[in-house]
């Protein structure tokens, strides 16, 4: 399976929502098709790694988002001059 997305590993994401910072380190795709990224904040002053966390993609700053030709009519099938 492929999934598509602009999001780059360890570029770093803002949350819209909670503005919480961190580098993209997991995207994952759910079976309804969303799309899921952790983000990874940098190391506090004490040393410790702090917890990642996961967000939808649409709710981070900086992602361009993708965006797929429209469908449309196609042009009408030609018949064969036999077939009515």
């Amino acid at each position: 399976m492929i999934i598509e997305t602009n999001i780059e590993f360890g570029k770093e994401y803002t949350d819209k929502n909670s503005k919480f910072k961190g580098r993209a380190v997991c995207i994952s795709k759910w079976q309804y098709g969303c799309i899921r990224v952790s983000l990874q904040p940098k190391i506090d002053m004490d040393g410790k790694m702090p917890e990642s966390e996961w967000f939808d993609e649409e709710s981070l700053e900086g992602v361009i988002p993708i965006i797929s030709e429209p469908g449309g009519p196609r042009p009408n099938p030609k018949r064969n001059k036999d077939i009515g």
